[in-house]
C-alpha cells in the first residue's frame, strides 16, 4: 500500500469518527445529560450529619 493510500485511509477514518461523535452529541438531548445528585433531605438532617469530626476527616471527591 502506498503512502498516499495510507494517508487517505487515515483521513477517511478520522472523518468517520468525528462525524459519529457529532451525531452522538446531537442525538442526545439535554434531558439525557447527566442529572447529578438530588438532595431530598432537610437542612436539619444535613447539618446534624456533618459533625465537627466528620468535617475534619472529610476529603474532596
Amino acid at each position: 500500500m502506498s503512502r498516499r493510500a495510507v494517508a487517505m485511509a487515515t483521513a477517511a477514518t478520522v472523518l468517520v469518527v468525528v462525524a459519529a461523535v457529532i451525531v452522538i452529541i446531537r442525538v442526545s438531548g439535554p434531558d439525557e445529560a447527566a442529572q447529578g445528585i438530588s438532595n431530598d433531605r432537610s437542612p436539619e438532617d444535613v447539618a446534624s450529619y456533618w459533625t465537627t469530626e466528620r468535617m475534619r476527616r472529610a476529603s474532596p471527591g
